[in-house]
């Protein structure tokens, strides 16, 4: 294992080497704003005749077109749109949902279902959808109600871009959009000739290149108790972070985060506090920290290291690797 100044240091595998060439007369430039109830930034290298005018534009843009699709906060969304749609309709959506619904369904097929797109009667239920009042404590009967469908349940035509709805589905991308947001802005930034950049959105991050001096774009996690926070090399990967402590909810004297088990149909037991996940998608990694955290411990880890997912989980005061992620320290 690395260390150095008591941190843990990760340096995954080069994606592209070409990528690492710095660009010693570039200047950093630093862009940030409001975006899908967090904060954003992009801290990004220009070169000397490069105008970055248009940049911020650009990438705002695009969150409004991510939002315009696949928000269930706004009523007027594609999702929002299919989630209250009669029985027995296909629902157009647009080609960024169909990007990421399919990721959704992939990884839920991974996962056996505990990362699923469908729960979101669910959420609603316990205040993290787009009224989230509680009046009262959800019984039984009322989340069992709540959970008729899942994603097997989901009829997604790729080809014509439509989605069908037999009557009550509702879909939730919140574990999966925000990463799609941060790969997305990426694009945005390519597109724009920009080589060199690292961008953050709510704590979830993508970085490509380096800096102007060579160096990666270091980013820091940090653990609990007497273990080592780690420090990224986050060049040409991506970085996303679930917690239960993120978002929550309260009824009563009753407190709960926003990770709900699809099984069950409740919030989870907290006994795991945080899964970091390492991968070169920020919508992978999204979704990917979100299946460990609801995993657990044991379960979690088996399925890291069975689909070679670099992830740490913190739980009960300790912090756990997955091999992948073990590899990488010793990178």
């Amino acid at each position: 294992m690395a260390a150095e100044n008591d941190i843990e240091i990760l340096i995954p595998p080069t994606l592209d080497a070409a990528r690492l060439e710095p660009d010693p007369n570039g200047h950093l430039l630093h862009l940030k704003g409001d975006t899908m109830g967090t904060s954003w930034t992009a801290t990004l290298v220009i070169g000397e005749s490069g105008d970055p005018s248009s940049l911020q534009p650009a990438i705002e843009d695009g969150f409004r077109e991510i939002i315009r699709q696949m928000s269930q906060w706004e009523r007027d969304s594609e999702l929002s749109r299919f989630n209250r749609a009669p029985a027995g309709e296909w629902i157009e959506i647009s080609p960024q949902f169909v990007t990421v619904l399919s990721m959704a369904l992939i990884i839920a097929k991974a996962s056996d279902g505990v990362f699923d797109p469908a729960i979101g009667h669910l959420t609603d239920l316990w205040g993290f959808g787009a009224d989230s009042r509680i009046s009262a404590w959800p019984d039984r009967e009322n989340i069992r109600s709540r959970q008729r469908f899942n994603w097997r349940d989901i009829s997604l035509d790729r080809d014509n871009r439509r989605l069908f709805q037999p009557g009550g589905l509702a879909i939730d991308l919140a574990a999966i959009a925000k990463g799609f947001a941060v790969d997305h802005t990426i694009a945005v930034l390519e597109a724009q000739n920009i080589k060199h950049a690292l961008v953050e959105i709510g704590g979830e991050l993508r970085a490509i290149g380096v800096k102007p001096d060579g160096q990666p774009w270091w980013v820091d996690i940090d653990t609990v108790g007497d273990h080592l926070p780690s420090r990224i090399a986050l060049s040409g990967w991506s970085v996303a972070t679930s917690g239960n402590n993120l978002r929550r909810r309260s009824f009563g004297d009753k407190s709960w985060s926003h990770s709900i088990s699809p099984s069950t149909g409740q919030p989870l037991a907290e006994s795991v506090s945080a899964v970091t996940v390492l991968h070169p998608g920020c919508m992978q990694a999204d979704a990917l920290a979100t299946a460990i955290m609801v995993k657990g411990i044991d379960e979690g880890l088996r399925f890291a290291d069975r689909h070679r997912i670099a992830a740490q989980i913190v739980a009960e005061g300790e912090v756990y690797a997955s091999p992948k992620w073990t590899e990488y320290c010793e990178g």
